[in-house]
């Protein structure tokens, strides 16, 4: 009888040694919370140079000056290159690799053509609508990004204020079109 009861006790205190381990070896959720919110921060971080090249690109074409939009590109491909997506989480690298060659292609593109804006502002079209598609998916942006559309090239971008600069068109029809989303 001593030997049962011995018996049990062990395998009492084993089970309690085991689930003690086994809830140290699981991240709590506050440690987890923690960690997304560190990663959203750091792709902040690290998108900051992305977003600010991509916006001095549309400042450029909305200026009509092709050589700025291209030094732009250049600085955008770059960016784009300088991204550390080994420190992502899995989901964040699973949407963003689908459009990372598109935004790279786009960037050289733009950064190659200073003297034809207008294949610039082709490859600026499709640079815009995947990194909005990114924007939306990582939550990289720290201020407002305002989606804007021009119904005459029926075409979007993106724009850091909510007034309608049209960079498809440059200074023959600055103002067309509206802001159609808003993320903040």
């Amino acid at each position: 009888m001593k030997n049962l009861l011995l018996i049990t006790a062990l395998c009492i205190l084993s089970l309690a040694v085991s689930a003690q381990e086994a809830k140290s070896n699981m991240p709590n959720q506050a440690d987890s919370a923690q960690s997304t919110a560190m990663a959203g921060n750091d792709l902040k971080t690290q998108f900051a140079p992305v977003m600010s090249a991509y916006y001095g690109l549309k400042n450029a074409l909305v200026a009509d000056k092709g050589a700025t939009a291209a030094e732009q590109g250049k600085a955008l491909d770059k960016a784009l290159e300088n991204l550390d997506t080994k420190s992502w989480t899995i989901q964040q690298r699973n949407d963003y690799t689908p459009l990372a060659k598109k935004l790279e292609t786009d960037a050289e593109h733009i950064g190659a053509n200073a003297a034809k804006i207008d294949h610039q502002r082709e490859h600026f079209e499709s640079l815009s609508t995947n990194l909005f598609a990114v924007v939306k998916a990582l939550k990289i942006n720290s201020a407002p990004v305002y989606w804007e559309y021009c119904p005459m090239k029926k075409a979007s971008w993106m724009s850091a204020e909510n007034t309608v600069k049209n960079p498809y068109y440059g200074k023959q029809m600055l103002t067309c079109g509206s802001v159609k989303e808003t993320v903040n």
